[in-house]
């Protein structure tokens, strides 16, 4: 039976997010990442749960809003600056507040202070420092303002504390897995708007009363390109909630065709002025590490725009192509191929320092690329070089190396013909494919990150040990990238993987995991949906591969 749209499941979450804010619900918080989360400069994760009587029985996701029944009593979330909550009558409905950074697990120092302002109830949060967990104790670290707007004056406090216990975190293996939650209030009431700001009359000011727009197609290419959408904050795109709420310059460079045409040329120029000094940028904003892989999505990214670039624009690009190349010969060339470090390409999990096949299509697409713009001989010259040693050290007549030296069968092949498809004709191509298929292959419709005949392969995912991250887990991305990639060298030939590859996508999208967003990764073994519930590239690439195949 074809499972209906946004019905929940046994595993089921419902994802929102909208402006940097963004709320993960279930059946009952599992996690110490669900919850509502509240965007203010930093993130903070402010209400554990809203809690009703009753059973849930249903869900419906209607991509930027949804709706729960317990028995006869209907809920409805919307997100935007606020979060706006209303029920089909009225009923008693309690507040469960866990205001904190993320990733801040710390249990003392959290004070509390309710009263009744102009018709709305006012909460002040502060964390002051303890000397049970810091080296000062009892200075403020930050304060919050929660607001709750009602269609009722009367609220009971309750002021109680109480242990949640996290099986999802202690079945991902990420601890600690419990924590002391605060029941702030109950209100007997229909509807709730909430905002959160550090300022009070911020915090205000956001209340308004909003009209939800109504969204009539439910398809997985639709919410897909609504979710990788709704993961930009105003300054850069999430790469995954609900806990990948950075902003790494690969997965944003990966996931730009995806997103309104305004919001990608605004990270790209954005991304194209903080190049580092090595030609590079860092992996992420904030971090002291540069990526191998970034700046070469960046160029083709930025090929793909270049009808939306100004003279002035196109300039700048030009410039910073030339010298992301000269920088990156100079640093980390050797005999022709480009080299990385560990933990700068994607797979940041294991140890890949060296040459990388990925590595080197990105940069015989930005000599291109650089050739296109300039045109200068020699740009075409090193493109021809390059060229040359790839196919002389990773195509070993039947497949493309991972490494230098390294003929270890992974999908990075499909990067490669996705970045670079003049590496090797079409009939080499389809050669490489035929070979490396069946070794990486998932019935279900999926690649293992590595031959499954080899003894690092590992069938089920380990979680936040990542042992199985890129040593067996299926990554959606890649999956739907693979599929783009055969569709454009044989899409006859290649059309049993294309189809079940996006059957599966479409099935993880619409049943599975936070419903109407595309999660992270999979067991190999198994159809599934792990890692992060809502991944920007898993999405991203999705709504390409759904456009290359109309």
């Amino acid at each position: 039976m074809k499972p209906s749209y946004g019905s929940i499941t046994k595993d089921a979450k419902t994802l929102l997010s909208s402006q940097g804010n963004f709320l993960l619900l279930g059946k009952a918080p599992e996690s110490r990442y669900q919850g509502i989360f509240f965007f203010e400069d930093i993130l903070f994760k402010v209400i554990e749960d809203i809690k009703v009587q009753g059973e849930l029985t249903d869900v419906k996701n209607r991509i930027n809003h949804f709706t729960r029944h317990r028995g006869n009593l209907k809920e409805t979330y919307f997100l935007n600056s606020c979060l706006h909550y209303n029920l089909n009558k009225k009923a008693e409905v309690e507040i469960i507040l866990d205001p904190r950074p993320p990733y801040d697990t710390k249990q003392f120092g959290r004070f509390f202070e309710t009263w009744a302002e102009d018709g709305k109830i006012i909460i002040k949060f502060t964390k002051r420092t303890d000397s049970r967990e810091d080296p000062s104790d009892g200075d403020e670290e930050y304060s919050l303002f929660i607001v709750i707007k009602s269609d009722t004056a009367d609220y009971q406090l309750k002021s109680a504390w109480s242990e949640n216990h996290y099986p999802e975190d202690l079945a991902r293996t990420s601890p600690p897995y419990s924590r002391y939650v605060f029941h702030a209030l109950s209100l007997n009431t229909s509807s709730l708007i909430i905002s959160v700001s550090e300022d009070k009359d911020a915090a205000l000011a956001k209340i308004k009363n909003p009209t939800i727009p109504v969204i009539k197609d439910h398809s997985a290419y639709s919410c897909a390109k609504y979710s990788v959408n709704s993961l930009y904050n105003g300054n850069g795109l999430y790469a995954g909630l609900p806990w990948f709420f950075q902003v790494w310059f690969r997965d944003e460079a990966i996931s730009l065709k995806a997103l309104e045409k305004n919001t990608a040329k605004k990270i790209l120029l954005r991304q194209l002025s903080n190049i580092s000094d090595d030609g590079r940028t860092r992996a992420k904003i904030g971090d002291s590490f540069t990526s191998a892989d970034a700046i070469g999505w960046i160029y083709k990214r930025a090929e793909e725009m270049l009808e939306l670039l100004s003279a002035q624009e196109r300039q700048m690009l030009k410039d910073k192509l030339i010298y992301s190349i000269d920088q990156i010969k100079k640093r980390y060339s050797k005999e022709f191929l480009i080299y990385n470090q560990e933990k700068e390409t994607w797979m940041d999990s294991i140890p890949r320092k060296g040459a990388s096949i990925e590595i080197q299509a990105l940069m015989l697409n930005m000599y291109r690329l650089c050739f296109k713009l300039t045109p200068q001989a020699k740009y075409k010259l090193m493109e021809k070089n390059l060229k040359f040693h790839v196919r002389k050290n990773f195509w070993n007549g039947k497949y493309l190396n991972d490494q230098l030296n390294d003929k270890t069968i992974r999908p990075n092949l499909f990067i490669a013909a996705y970045i670079y498809p003049e590496l090797l004709s079409e009939k080499e191509w389809i050669s490489c494919f035929d070979y490396a298929l069946p070794k990486l292959w998932n019935s279900w419709g999926g690649l293992s990150t590595i031959d499954k005949s080899d003894p690092r392969y590992l069938a089920n995912s380990t979680g936040e040990i990542s042992l199985s991250y890129h040593n067996g887990d299926s990554w959606f991305w890649i999956n739907n990238l693979a599929a783009i990639v055969m569709n454009r060298i044989d899409k006859k030939k290649f059309k049993s993987y294309i189809d079940k590859i996006y059957a599966a996508s479409s099935k993880e999208i619409i049943t599975m995991g936070a419903i109407g967003h595309h999660a992270e990764l999979s067991s190999s073994s198994k159809l599934k949906s792990e890692g992060c519930l809502a991944q920007s590239w898993s999405a991203a690439m999705f709504v390409e591969l759904h456009e290359e195949l109309l």
